[in-house]
């Protein structure tokens, strides 16, 4: 059998057995190359968790009444935050695009006001007014998609990404604080039922831009901004993509459809303009 020595140049570049033999040693590099370049992950962990929240100044009202230009009362007004805490699980796909989990609570304020007819006298002309201040809580639940930069050195999950996602939204309300007029017919000072259900549930959209820096191979920080719309409640926010159900005017025969209407109006208007915009904060671990 030939063998190929090393210090025999002219030998080696005229022998087939020696070429062919490191044309296949050039071959298992090149292609462990090329796989080891493919492989998904940072230092080939694909899995992280993420535990903060997003935060925007508030035109209000807030859970606490404070806000810029928005607030119950004669008492509220003042600084505010919305915040909208959250958790979030990413699993890297590939090099460049990540899935993603997610769940978060929120709670805020809502102003409304809503009519109940007198319980004697004209209902068709007098109505008692109720001014109320609902406290609202709600828990979020999505799922999204990610992709890295890398022609910026980013490989899933690190680095600098774009991000689409779906989340839907569980309210619950409060009346934390209520004021009413009574009408002149109404002497008793006692008004019907509003007849709220206070409940409103929702799904909305979102973008997001940001930065996940890796410290230590193990401790990931995030930071990005995002924006978020319901989906088809444009009628009840004033904006596009309306498929909800038109403004119900007052019928002193069936106060309760009115009230319920308004309540949902004025949820999911509040709601939008706590979402819309915010802040992104967060701190977690790559674990697998």
């Amino acid at each position: 059998m030939t063998k190929c020595r090393s210090n025999e140049v002219d030998r080696l570049l005229h022998n087939p057995f020696c070429m062919k033999k490191l044309s296949h040693i050039l071959f298992l590099l090149l292609a462990a190359y090329g796989l080891s370049a493919q492989a998904p992950g940072y230092l080939g962990k694909r899995f992280y968790v993420l535990g903060g929240g997003v935060f925007s100044v508030s035109a209000g009202p807030t859970a606490n009444n404070k806000g810029l230009s928005d607030y119950y009362g004669d008492k509220g007004g003042g600084f505010g935050m919305n915040y909208h805490y959250n958790l979030q699980a990413g699993y890297a796909i590939s090099r460049h695009q990540a899935i993603t989990i997610m769940a978060g609570y929120l709670k805020t304020g809502m102003y409304m006001t809503a009519q109940t007819p007198p319980p004697f006298g004209d209902i068709n002309y007098y109505y008692d007014q109720h001014e109320l201040f609902y406290n609202l809580r709600g828990l979020s639940y999505g799922f999204g998609y990610q992709w890295f930069k890398t022609k910026k050195g980013a490989i899933a999950p690190f680095g600098t990404y774009g991000s689409v996602f779906l989340r839907g939204h569980s309210i619950a309300g409060d009346i934390l604080d209520k004021k009413t007029t009574f009408s002149p017919e109404n002497t008793t000072h006692q008004h019907r039922l509003l007849g709220i259900d206070p409940h409103f549930s929702y799904w909305s959209a979102g973008m997001e831009f940001g930065q996940n820096t890796i410290i230590r191979d193990k401790i990931v920080l995030n930071y990005a901004i995002q924006f978020n719309y319901p989906l088809f409640q444009g009628a009840r926010t004033g904006g596009p993509l309306s498929l909800s159900t038109p403004y119900v005017s007052y019928d002193p025969e069936n106060p309760e459809v009115f009230n319920q209407e308004t309540f949902n109006n004025a949820t999911a208007s509040r709601l939008l303009k706590h979402e819309f915009f915010g802040v992104k904060l967060g701190i977690g671990l790559l674990l697998f």
